[in-house]
C-alpha cells in the first residue's frame, strides 16, 4: 500500500485550514480561511484547530491497536494531544525505545519505497535484517537481542509475520 502525504495530512486546504484554525484569533487567519474547501471533512466547521509541529496526525487513528489500517485509511484531524504524543518523540512502554529507533523516520516509516530506488529508504533494516521491515519485523528479534524473545515486549502484534506487495 502506497503512502501519500495527503492521508495523513489532508489535501492543500485541508492542511491550511486545521493550521489558520489555530490561529484563529488573528484576523488575517480568518481572513486567509474564507476561500479554503477542506475535502476530508464535510466543512470548516468540522476541522480541528492544530499548532504546527507541536500536533500533527496521529499514527494510531489509522493503525487500531498497532495493526494495518483499514482500507483508504485518514489520520486527518486526529491530532497528537500532547508535544510529546509525536511519533518522532514516541516511546515504547517496555524499554523506553524511541518508535522511530525500528520504525524508521517520520516520512519514511519501515517499509518505504522511494521512486528513485526501493531500497534507498530502508537501508538500516536492510543492512542489518535483510527485509525492508521494521527493525525486529518478521520476527527478527535477533538485530537488538542476543537470546530468543517469548513476549512481544515493545508493542503487541510485534511476532506477526509482515506481507507487503510491489516486491517487498
Amino acid at each position: 500500500m502506497r503512502t501519500l502525504c495527503s492521508d495523513c495530512h489532508g489535501n492543500l486546504d485541508d492542511m491550511a485550514a486545521s493550521v489558520l484554525k489555530g490561529e484563529a484569533k488573528k484576523s488575517r487567519a480568518r481572513f486567509l480561511m474564507g476561500p479554503l474547501r477542506p475535502e476530508t471533512v464535510k466543512d470548516l466547521d468540522s476541522v480541528k484547530p492544530r499548532l504546527p509541529w507541536l500536533q500533527e496526525p496521529e499514527c494510531l487513528a489509522c493503525h487500531k491497536d498497532f495493526e494495518k489500517p483499514a482500507p483508504n485509511p485518514s489520520a486527518y484531524n486526529h491530532w497528537n494531544a500532547a508535544p510529546g504524543d509525536l511519533f518522532r518523540m514516541k516511546l515504547d512502554e517496555a524499554c523506553a525505545i524511541a518508535c522511530i529507533a525500528c520504525h524508521g523516520p517520520t516520512h519514511a516509516i519501515y517499509p518505504a519505497r522511494n521512486p528513485f530506488d526501493a531500497f534507498r529508504d530502508v537501508i538500516q533494516p536492510m543492512q542489518y535484517q535483510k527485509n525492508p521491515f521494521a527493525i525486529g519485523g518478521n520476527r527478527s528479534c535477533f538485530v537488538c537481542h542476543t537470546q530468543d524473545v517469548e513476549d512481544s515486549v515493545h508493542h503487541d502484534n510485534m511476532f506477526r509475520e509482515v506481507r507487503m506487495k510491489d516486491g517487498f
